[in-house]
């Protein structure tokens, strides 16, 4: 803490320098697993929460930077195994759209019409093509032949 600095301002510099650091630290951590990136926020948020709590050892600390990355990695530690145990006794949670497969009654009018586009956008692409285009175009998508047949 610099001379003249008191321990609120002290705590705000530190949070304004240090926080996207410590939160992309917690995302490496994670392992960039999407479930755990939300909780990242949260850890860096407990990380200057047990800063405050621990103000005196923070400003006596050699290397802040240190002391609040060695909080983070603990908070994340703790996070992952907490996420570990879950996983033991309730099993590994799966997306409900991953476990099941719904039909949309709609499905086939959206399939339809999005094949309708895409007609109607070929057919304004062919338009705009020149003869010889259109001649490789039809033997390529049309007539189904690969460059190797011609």
């Amino acid at each position: 803490m610099t001379r003249g600095m008191n321990q609120e301002d002290f705590f705000h510099e530190l949070y304004e320098r240090y926080y996207l650091h410590l939160r992309n630290y917690c995302i490496v951590l994670f392992h960039y697993d999407p479930q755990l990136i939300p909780l990242a926020d949260d850890c860096v948020q407990e990380v200057f929460a047990a800063a405050l709590k621990h103000s005196q050892e923070v400003i006596d600390a050699p290397n802040t930077y240190a002391w609040l990355a060695k909080c983070c990695k603990n908070t994340c530690y703790a996070v992952l195994r907490k996420k570990a145990l879950t996983y033991r006794k309730l099993g590994k949670q799966i997306s409900f759209d991953e476990a099941y497969d719904f039909s949309d009654s709609t499905d086939g009018i959206i399939r339809w019409l999005c094949q309708y586009q895409a007609l109607e956008l070929l057919n304004t692409i062919y338009d705009c093509l020149t003869p010889l285009e259109q001649a490789v175009f039809q033997d390529y998508y049309q007539n189904g032949m690969s460059a190797k047949m011609t």
